[in-house]
């Protein structure tokens, strides 16, 4: 039989070829990676309130940019920030979340921390704050360089203190003085206290009686936990528990004379072994001991120090008629408390309602403000007051010129009323003619009078809270 090609030889050598083209498949795969994805923009922080767009960029082993994969996005903690399918991160509380995006089977992460205001403090038409990252900054007016900033001059928007330096985000850290002119003072993590902003009566404690438009260190080597700034003078707690004071007061320092003047720091002369919290007035000074017992000095013409009397002190004198304290804040020249149990008092000075107790009378002795409403900080101002209520509403009340009250009005009250927007806030300040307050998201307001810029924001006067934002917050819903 004769021999003649067969379809099985064809079909092999078919075979065959379809095998190398499928080997020359797989070498190019093999030979070809998956390109490099990295996350962009680098992203470690961001302000609450804002917004921040991350991609995916995808590199070849070439080095050259390829177009990258579809990217599916997650949040760790979608309350503290979202991110949305497109990549765009909204900050919208304090905390740190990691961000996730998973593209061409590669995982890529990033972990990013969420800041925003840790507290304000409120001066005569000026406002300082700090953030949760330590960072200090300040608004409103400014010719005496009480902004910090390293120029004299107002500012309507947060600017950054000069030195770049953090302070701790605790209550006390922080203070303004005024009530006409104002200074601020600063506690560093190490202790140490910094002043800045108008010295005519060496309130900045650096041994001179010159005004300085950026952060000066406090003579001597005490180290600070707390400090309180006046009108024109100053008062700090050690680390071993004394209080001490520089500056002048009219009715003194509490360094056991009657008219008390330091250019740096002197200690407090009697009183307990041990405070712990202070707070400085016009002429007058409180804090609280380690037992939680207020006691005051200085001037008492209005019965500002709470003894049921109106005589002026130069050594501590401890307040009658209420205790355990937890909060104590001096205004102009009145006094307010908050107990343990969560009772509101004040006592002193009331031409304004600033007391809060349906009068006008002055009053030399605590009285309880709000009834049996329950609170948990207060802040006492030039001639009102604001207080947060157990459930973190804010009330206030006293004079409203420039509708520091919050309530909407420019009517004064001799009782709380309510500051509209039911604003959740977890700390209270009041300065002169304004109001601040921060909630426990890090999202800042302030309200009443922005003659200055005091408010930290645009605009003119506000009855009712208004934003401050965050530094370098963009993007965000207000």
């Amino acid at each position: 039989m004769a021999f003649s090609p067969s379809t099985p030889i064809r079909r092999t050598a078919r075979g065959l070829a379809l095998v190398l083209c499928l080997s020359a498949v797989r070498a190019h795969a093999q030979a070809t990676a998956p390109p490099r994805l990295t996350l962009a923009p680098r992203l470690d922080t961001i302000p609450v309130g804002s917004t921040r767009t991350l991609s995916v960029t995808a590199t070849a082993e070439d080095g050259k940019k390829v177009p990258p994969p579809a990217v599916t996005w997650t949040s760790s903690d979608p309350a503290i920030a979202t991110i949305s399918p497109t990549g765009a991160v909204h900050a919208l509380k304090l905390g740190t979340v990691t961000i996730t995006g998973i593209a061409g089977g590669q995982t890529l992460h990033t972990s990013i921390t969420v800041y925003g205001w840790a507290r304000l403090t409120a001066g005569e038409k000026m406002t300082c704050g700090v953030t949760t990252l330590g960072q200090v900054y300040c608004w409103g007016t400014g010719g005496f360089g009480e902004l910090g900033t390293g120029t004299k001059g107002n500012s309507p928007l947060p600017r950054p203190v000069a030195g770049h330096f953090s302070i701790g985000t605790q209550a006390g850290a922080l203070s303004t003085g005024g009530f006409s002119i104002s200074h601020v003072c600063a506690i560093t993590p190490a202790g140490k206290a910094m002043c800045w902003g108008w010295n005519s009566e060496g309130q900045l404690g650096d041994g001179t009686k010159t005004d300085a438009a950026a952060p000066v260190p406090v003579a001597g080597d005490v180290s600070f936990v707390a400090i309180g700034a006046a009108l024109a003078h100053t008062c700090g707690i050690g680390t071993d528990g004394a209080a001490y004071c520089w500056g002048a007061s009219p009715y003194g320092l509490g360094l056991g004379n009657s008219v008390g003047r330091a250019a740096a720091p002197q200690k407090v002369s009697g009183g307990p072994a041990r405070f712990t919290t202070i707070a400085a007035g016009y002429a007058h000074t409180c804090a609280l001991d380690s037992d939680a017992a207020a006691w005051c000095w200085g001037d008492d013409n209005a019965g500002d120090l709470g003894t049921a009397s109106q005589d002026p002190s130069a050594v501590p004198v401890r307040v009658k008629g209420a205790g355990p304290f937890a909060v104590i804040s001096t205004g102009y020249t009145y006094t307010c408390g908050v107990t343990t149990d969560g009772a509101a008092w004040c006592w002193g000075n009331n031409t304004h309602g600033e007391i809060g107790d349906g009068s006008n009378d002055n009053r030399t002795a605590p009285v309880r403000i709000g009834g049996t409403r329950t609170f948990f900080a207060i802040a006492t101002g030039a001639g009102h007051t604001c207080a947060l209520a157990a459930d973190s509403l804010a009330y206030c009340w006293g004079r409203n010129e420039g509708g520091e009250l919050g309530n909407g009005t420019n009517t004064p009250s001799i009782q709380p009323v309510a500051v509209t927007g039911r604003i959740l806030l977890a700390s209270i300040t009041a300065g002169a003619t304004h109001s601040c307050g921060v909630a426990s998201t890090g999202r800042a307001y302030c309200w009443g009078a922005n003659d200055q810029g005091q408010l930290g924001s645009p605009g003119g006067n506000a009855s009712s809270p208004r934003e401050v934002q965050v530094p370098g917050q963009r993007g965000g819903r207000k």
